[in-house]
């Protein structure tokens, strides 16, 4: 069941100014609010997902449309590190920015070892909003040239 997930005739388009939309994806609520908070500004959308199939879907669904996925790691249907995998090896949205989001204590080495890949981008909870926005910035924007 999708919960409380944007809908699409809400998310941005291309004809509009620039705006990024971010799925986030954790499951929970807390971490929701604090996301919507530090990410209300005009130029940030921000689609929400509770679960990794919620999740799943939407990316199958609205890929072209997404700049960047903030993946918790410790979901409790099915772990942020076969999401991130599932994402990766999908045709259609293995290009998309993904910034894996832990609480636990593992380096990135650890990480990349885990999913397999040879570069990873991740941030540390709790993490600052200058922190989320400096990532933000450095995979959309910047990505973009």
């Amino acid at each position: 069941m999708v919960r409380n997930m944007t809908k699409p005739s809400r998310l941005a388009s291309s004809n509009q100014k620039k705006i990024y939309n971010i799925l986030f994806v954790d499951d929970d609520q807390a971490c929701h609010d604090v996301i919507s908070l530090i990410l209300n500004d005009p130029c940030y959308k921000v689609i929400h997902a509770y679960s990794a199939v919620e999740a799943l879907e939407f990316v199958e669904q609205f890929y072209q449309r997404l700049g960047l996925i903030l993946l918790d790691v410790t979901l409790r249907d099915i772990n942020g590190y076969e999401v991130y995998r599932a994402i990766r090896n999908n045709p259609v949205s293995h290009n998309i920015p993904i910034v894996l989001q832990t609480g636990l204590t593992i380096s990135e080495s650890d990480l990349k070892q885990i999913i397999g890949v040879d570069e990873i981008n991740v941030i540390y909870k709790p993490y600052t909003a200058k922190a989320l926005l400096a990532v933000i910035h450095k995979l959309c924007i910047l990505g973009e040239g």
